[in-house]
């Protein structure tokens, strides 16, 4: 495959309806051969600092620069974090609970910008947004996508501790079953 055909704006993908067999790779029944195509112009890759999410932005950043797609790097804070990180004092959080979480946040930020830079480094347009704090991080992945017009989600799987997934679920699989585009999850 030549550099200009790999750099189509489209991907190619089955169409739902097809056959299985040998030849259901090349036509898909019911639309007469050939293949439904997905336009991908706007990839999101949420991310967290983990190594699943690290190698999910690294693939989104090669399908951005292949499709010459824009990237939205996107974290979102989790609202259990400035509620959790000490006692509430009268349900108001603590001077040290506000103040660990704007150390989560500025930490976050440094994290989206470093993957921006990453991204602009391999010639990918691309922007960052901290989100939260958020209840629920795959609403508000999925949600963000969906304001933005994003064609394409990139998600590492398995990026926190067992105890975290236990106590907060599981982000991807959220993702995947709520979002209204695809998504491609990264091991």
């Amino acid at each position: 495959m030549g550099q200009g055909e790999r750099n189509q704006k489209e991907l190619s993908m089955p169409a739902s309806n097809y056959e299985i067999g040998p030849e259901s790779w090349s036509r898909a029944k019911g639309t007469g051969g050939g293949f439904a195509h997905l336009p991908i112009s706007r990839i999101m890759a949420p991310i967290d600092g983990s190594r699943n999410s690290v190698a999910a932005l690294q693939v989104a950043v090669s399908l951005a620069k292949d499709y010459d797609a824009e990237l939205i790097v996107v974290h979102v804070l989790h609202a259990r974090s400035l509620l959790f990180s000490t006692p509430l004092i009268s349900g108001v959080p603590s001077a040290s609970s506000r103040q660990t979480y704007e150390a989560e946040e500025k930490e976050a930020k440094k994290m989206v910008d470093d993957a921006v830079d990453f991204a602009a480094r391999h010639g990918v347009k691309a922007s960052g947004q901290v989100a939260g704090p958020a209840d629920t991080i795959a609403k508000e992945i999925v949600e963000s996508a969906a304001s933005r017009g994003v064609d394409l989600i990139v998600i590492g799987t398995r990026g926190l501790g067992a105890f975290k997934r236990l106590f907060m679920g599981s982000v991807s699989a959220g993702v995947a079953s709520r979002a209204t585009c695809p998504v491609l999850v990264v091991k």
